[in-house]
């Protein structure tokens, strides 16, 4: 096998988002399951990144049947050959810690926040009532929902329309989200 793919849990609205975004072709697993894990390279930043924040583990990965939904990552044994921040992936079972798991998700929760606040901001700018804007706000994220394949809860989407509603109100541009 010449990758080693490894578990990123992610919230289940996080992983079903990014994981429609970044397809990949499904691999086979250790235990014979298949998955489709994003390929992890060194060549743009974050891939950079989240191969610095890799640590030996004592065991490959095993893959458990559970409800939850962990995003995958691929990562090519030859990864760390050529740079010294990166752990020699051939050498070692790897994992992430759970503080470059922390920090990887607030940015992936950066970008999906920014992505979903531009969609309902688009369909709020007929200039609607307040009571016609909360209509179409809870429309446009359930359309946005189903055109990228998200995964959601009734609790999901109470929290993403008071976030909408709330940017609404105290409007900054979302650049600030993302840095």
């Amino acid at each position: 096998m010449s990758r080693q793919i490894i578990p990123f849990p992610l919230p289940v609205y996080l992983a079903t988002y990014f994981g429609n975004k970044l397809t990949a072709e499904p691999r086979r697993l250790r235990s014979g399951t298949y998955d489709d894990p994003f390929l992890v390279t060194s060549k743009s930043e974050f891939g950079h990144y989240l191969l610095k924040q890799l640590r030996p583990a004592n065991k490959p990965y095993q893959h458990s049947h559970s409800k939850a939904s962990p995003f995958f990552i691929s990562v090519s044994n030859y990864a760390g050959n050529n740079d010294p921040e990166i752990i020699v992936v051939h050498r070692h079972f790897i994992s992430l810690n759970s503080q470059a798991i922390a920090s990887i998700e607030s940015k992936f929760k950066a970008v999906f926040k920014s992505h979903l606040l531009l969609y309902v901001r688009g369909a709020e700018s007929e200039g609607l009532t307040a009571s016609e804007n909360a209509r179409v706000r809870t429309r446009a994220i359930r359309n946005f929902c189903e055109e990228n394949h998200v995964i959601y809860t009734d609790k999901n989407l109470v929290a993403w329309k008071k976030m909408c509603q709330r940017n609404k109100y105290n409007s900054k541009p979302l650049i600030y989200g993302l840095l």
